[in-house]
């Protein structure tokens, strides 16, 4: 990436296809927070492939292990003017792959090679949004989707409307879009109008979506018929065994050998089962390389991370002690109960997708705060703010997932915590 821009570039367009290549170059901030230095995207990405998605399918498509799929890189070719969505299980990597693709283009751009302007656009910064016109929205959400690029909305315009280039819009999470919560705003509405609009006015625009796969089989999902659909795969055994070896040669000198690391993983068929999921992998590999071993079973998995994740942030928050932690895991084990209780009569995509509304997370804390007896010692507003604070930066256990909705980052923690509470 240290290779000069080719002169058709901007210094503008220079800066933001930088900061899109810094979207896998720089470590995220919830991993380097819990490991120590912990690899970027870059230096783990193990490639990934995909399967074709019928529009009328009500759940994910039949897999064979050894069947190739097709390469995700496919997103990003054939007929310009397409929309391609990427759906799978939270965690799954859809958020990463489309990433590194976009920064796979941007370095491309960069090197002074002719190819494809990417766009990266974090589809909850649509609803954010003051009505506009559909390019006026997408442009101000791209400006605010990627950290440092120093666009704004203007300049994003000019890029949508005069580059060039053929474009590829990546909006990324498109399925926590549709279950925020938003006052007087329709997702399909307005995220299908804009899809319409990049199109008919950009055809050389290909466009790709992710989006999880709880909204996306949902009945009431209103935008599937626009373009294709495909389903990105969870990692493979031999997938996993890659992204070992790459982690051991970056962090691992002093923990497990790959070899044995692999071996440990595939003789537990539930521990095999969740770290086919990219987001369970990397936490697992954190713990391996604190502790130096891997934890027995999915359960003490879950605990090493919590014990990890708690005290990690501890520290930065609230200080280190006893009542405090205990009310952070029975304020935990009771959101995990709560979403465990709407999950099962569920009657729409929020709920089944395991997402609660700040609101219903601060009566949760307040009610658990009192229950311990600390109305009297701490001010309920105090407590709401920086238990609510906390578990918005709850780093892989539950956090914030859309504006305005927040949940267990993955199912296996609210399951360990449900579990907990009964």
């Amino acid at each position: 990436t240290e290779a000069a821009p080719g002169k058709r570039l901007s210094a503008y367009m220079q800066i933001y296809l930088r900061n899109i290549i810094n979207l896998i170059t720089i470590t995220p901030g919830w991993a380097s927070a819990l490991g120590s230095g912990t690899p970027p995207l870059d230096d783990l990405w193990v490639d990934r492939s995909m399967l074709p998605l019928e529009r009328s399918s009500s759940n994910p498509p039949s897999d064979d292990e050894d069947s190739p799929g097709l390469p995700i890189g496919e997103l990003v070719e054939g007929s310009a003017g397409s929309v391609r969505f990427l759906v799978g299980d939270g965690g799954a990597g859809k958020s990463a792959a489309a990433r590194f693709l976009c920064a796979r283009l941007a370095v491309r751009l960069i090197r002074g090679e002719r190819g494809t302007f990417p766009i990266f656009v974090d589809a909850t910064q649509l609803l954010t949004q003051p009505p506009d016109d559909a390019f006026v929205m997408l442009a101000a959400a791209a400006a605010q989707s990627v950290v440092g690029a120093s666009v704004t909305k203007d300049v994003m315009l000019e890029i949508l409307t005069n580059t060039d280039e053929p474009l590829a819009v990546f909006i990324d999470g498109l399925g926590l879009a549709f279950i925020s919560e938003t006052a007087n705003r329709d997702p399909a509405q307005l995220i299908g109008g804009i899809l319409r609009t990049l199109q008919r006015s950009v055809p050389t625009a290909r466009v790709i979506a992710t989006c999880r796969q709880e909204v996306w089989f949902d009945a009431e999902f209103a935008i599937r018929h626009i373009g294709e659909a495909y389903y990105l795969r969870l990692l493979r055994m031999r997938d996993i065994a890659t992204a070992i070896r790459r982690w051991w040669e970056v962090k691992g000198e002093n923990s497990l050998t790959p070899d044995l690391l692999v071996r440990q993983i595939l003789a537990d068929r539930y521990l095999n089962h969740i770290c086919r999921l990219p987001l369970m992998l990397s936490l697992t590999l954190i713990v391996v390389e604190k502790t130096g071993r891997l934890p027995k079973g999915v359960g003490g998995l879950c605990e090493e991370i919590i014990d990890m994740c708690i005290d990690t942030l501890y520290p930065t928050h609230l200080g280190v002690r006893a009542s405090d932690r205990a009310t952070l895991e029975s304020v935990l084990q009771a959101l995990a109960w709560k979403i465990t209780e709407a999950k099962a009569s569920a009657t729409n995509t929020g709920d089944t997708a395991g997402i609660l509304g700040a609101s219903e997370v601060r009566d949760v804390i307040l009610e658990v705060a009192d229950t311990r007896g600390h109305s009297g010692s701490v001010r309920a507003s105090t407590a709401m703010v920086d238990y609510l604070e906390l578990l918005r930066e709850g780093i892989g256990i539950f956090g914030g997932l859309a504006a305005g909705g927040y949940g267990f980052r993955q199912d296996a923690f609210r399951l360990f915590f449900a579990g907990q509470h009964l």
